[in-house]
């Protein structure tokens, strides 16, 4: 009976050992599972948290690109404004010595004089319209020659007037020159244009 006893506490030992073991795997398997699951968060975490920072700082450096940006186009534009006026000056300095030469002839009564004078003032004047039109040519501005008798094109012109005496639509005055600059108009030229039907 003793043996009977031996066999059957060893069994309810090993179904007890066993029992137990497969208690501390389930809590081991427990354990383990909210460990990852913690590491899990904590990686989902943290790698929200690295967008988040990465969203900013490429936000940070987008405002500071367009700030620079903006920065080096207004000095760009003053700049240019500068060297515009600058050269603008030339043609000033040499108006006013024309008008400075008109202005002493106000007393003169010599003919001969005055005629020579009046010449070089014209000469002077001329220069200064080679010099004004050499500055816009630098700043890529140039004239787009209109021809009298050519068709009204309201890419290019501008009517300020009708001719009755002319047939429609065909240029028959120039008032002010077109201008492009870089090729794109910057002022239409103000023209007169005909309006008289033909006779079919």
């Amino acid at each position: 009976m003793n043996d009977e006893n031996n066999i059957i506490e060893e069994n309810i030992n090993k179904h007890t050992k066993s029992k137990e073991e497969s208690l501390s795997k389930e809590e081991s398997l427990e354990e383990t599972n909210k460990i990852l699951k913690e590491q899990i968060d904590s990686l989902i975490k943290k790698n929200e948290e690295e967008k988040n920072n990465n969203y900013k700082e490429n936000l940070a450096n987008l405002a500071n690109q367009k700030k620079k940006f903006e920065e080096e186009m207004d000095n760009l534009k003053k700049y240019t404004m500068q060297k515009v006026f600058k050269d603008l000056l030339l043609v000033l300095d040499s108006l006013e010595m024309g008008i400075n030469s008109f202005n002493s002839l106000k007393d003169e009564e010599d003919i001969n004089k005055i005629k020579k004078t009046t010449i070089n003032i014209l000469e002077a004047l001329q220069m200064t319209q080679g010099l004004f039109l050499s500055t816009l040519k630098d700043y890529k501005v140039e004239n787009t020659p209109v021809e009298i008798g050519e068709d009204f094109n309201s890419n290019y012109h501008e009517c300020v007037s009708v001719n009755g005496d002319i047939e429609k639509n065909k240029i028959s005055n120039v008032m002010m020159k077109c201008y492009t600059i870089n090729g794109r108009i910057l002022r239409a030229a103000k023209v007169i244009v005909g309006s008289k039907e033909s006779k079919s």
